[in-house]
């Protein structure tokens, strides 16, 4: 067995490990073990995604209340644009 470091370019990283996982080739080996997880770089964007979870949950839930339909906008593009502006 050889040990090699892979460097993907962040953009594509879960993309290209699930590939290389799911082939059964490659063994993952965490190199940032010392790291404590607070400190990963990715730990604000799972704790922002488990925000909005809990906040579409809450508006589900509140929908279901008021027996209010929940259903997808026809056209999408104006949120898209809103959002791009809020990150921004």
């Amino acid at each position: 067995m050889e040990l090699f470091q892979v460097m993907v370019q962040r953009e594509a990283d879960y993309d290209t490990l699930a590939e290389l996982l799911d082939l059964d080739i490659v063994h993952y080996v965490d190199l940032n073990e010392h790291v404590p997880p607070t400190k990963l770089l990715y730990i604000d964007s799972i704790k922002r995604i488990e925000e909005t979870n809990k906040s579409i949950k809450l508006i589900e839930q509140i929908y279901k209340a008021y027996q209010v339909p929940l259903k997808a906008p026809e056209d999408a593009s104006r949120q898209v644009r809103a959002i791009d502006e809020v990150l921004k």
